[in-house]
């Protein structure tokens, strides 16, 4: 989730047939309502292609590879049928205390995969795309974040003679 912005019931929709070369079609998602239904995207700005790097793609065949030959469309997280969001859940606490990593939610991955955008120069344009928003405006108020470095730069900035002056470079 961290690697694509994908919500969690988006990815745990996905099925081996939904990655084609370096992309994941994003068309379904799970509710995690009562009783978990497949089901079409909310809004049609979330039915998209994601494009993914060559490491993901690397890890999804591997994952794809340890299925049944002949299996048919099995779902990435869970095989014939998919992972409940308490079991992924309970496996990225586990995961996260071996590595002595704080635990996020499922959903903040997603933050995570914005504010990296972002960070990494991406215009907010493309990552609400990405992030399948139908307004730009969802993405900047719900889903960025200030990260430390941005937070180190500003601190900088802020206690320089020439801060207005700087300042407006960043407006």
């Amino acid at each position: 989730m961290f690697y694509t912005g994908l919500r969690p019931g988006e990815a745990i929709e996905l099925k081996t047939s939904d990655l084609k070369g370096n992309y994941i079609n994003v068309t379904k998602t799970i509710s995690s309502h009562k009783k978990r239904e497949i089901g079409t995207s909310k809004i049609f700005s979330s039915m998209r292609k994601v494009k993914i790097d060559r490491f993901l793609v690397k890890n999804l065949k591997k994952i794809i590879k340890n299925y049944k030959k002949g299996a048919g469309d099995l779902f990435l997280f869970g095989g014939v049928k998919p992972l409940s969001p308490t079991s992924i859940n309970r496996r990225k606490v586990s995961t996260c205390k071996k590595a002595n990593l704080r635990t996020i939610t499922l959903h903040q991955f997603r933050h995570s995969h914005a504010t990296m955008l972002l960070t990494e120069g991406i215009i907010i344009n493309e990552v609400s795309r990405r992030l399948g928003h139908s307004r730009v405006s969802t993405t900047l108020d719900v889903y960025t974040h200030t990260s430390l470095e941005q937070k180190k730069e500003f601190t900088k900035l802020s206690v320089s003679n020439d801060f207005p002056k700087t300042y407006y470079h960043y407006l």
